[in-house]
């Protein structure tokens, strides 16, 4: 079966464990941010049967500029441990329902850890292992930082 849900940001590919997916939405209108001094800061927030849940903007953990939202992005509300967290992406690809898929799926293996709660396939899908974790202080400034020495190795590169 299926592991992972895909999704991306620009042209950044990630990948969540679908296990912890509750439901994927259509970007809605985002409540205020709640306040705070931590790392990193929620985009807002949207209601959820009553639940409200922070919204993490995904172009932020690469350090890719945010953008008004779009009718077309999308907020992936999953499991962090005894709360939610909905995460602000532009797109989720179709994910393959068989019972039995075609090829084993090698793009979930991590090849190795990029952040505390995050990895990268050898194809450079980051793969978001233990989200609560990853959103803890300090963990995604680490992907951020891993991001932009990945994208001065790349300028060099003839």
């Amino acid at each position: 079966m299926i592991n992972h849900l895909l999704f991306s940001v620009d042209d950044v590919q990630c990948a969540l464990p679908i296990r912890t997916v509750r439901i994927v939405l259509q970007m809605v209108q985002l409540g205020p941010a709640p306040s705070g001094n931590g790392q990193p800061v929620p985009a807002g927030t949207v209601n959820l049967h009553g639940l409200i849940v922070p919204v993490f903007s995904v172009r932020s953990f690469f350090g890719i500029p945010d953008r008004a939202a779009r009718l077309t992005d999308q907020l992936i509300v999953a499991e962090t441990g005894a709360s939610c967290t909905a995460l602000w992406v532009d797109e989720t690809h179709v994910l393959d329902q068989r019972p039995v898929p075609p090829v084993p799926d090698k793009k979930a293996e991590i090849q190795e850890p990029l952040a505390p709660g995050a990895g990268i396939t050898a194809d450079g899908t980051v793969i978001f292992t233990d989200l609560a974790r990853f959103l803890e202080p300090g963990s995604f400034r680490i992907l951020q930082l891993q991001q932009a020495g990945s994208n001065q190795r790349r300028k060099k590169t003839p």
